[in-house]
């Protein structure tokens, strides 16, 4: 993901929101609800938005990773 399109996440910045969103991410990393965090996460990309005006938000824009990060979590974790 290029610097200025993670600038637009939910996580990006050291805003009280922000900073509550890595909480979450945390929270359920450690309770290990990796279905839940990759909904959020996914979640997140769709609200964002490309900083090239291209995609109309950053989970269309990084379709092809998002998919690839769902294999590597099923592959680990047994999500599906």
């Amino acid at each position: 993901m290029i610097t200025r399109d993670h600038a637009n996440t939910s996580s990006w910045g050291s805003g009280t929101e922000q900073s509550n969103f890595r909480i979450k991410e945390l929270t359920l990393i450690q309770s290990g609800n990796y279905q839940q965090l990759l909904q959020l996460e996914v979640d997140g990309l769709k609200r964002s938005v490309d900083s090239e005006g291209i995609y109309p938000n950053l989970q269309q824009k990084y379709y092809d990773e998002v998919l690839v990060a769902l294999f590597i979590m099923e592959e680990y974790f047994g999500i599906n």
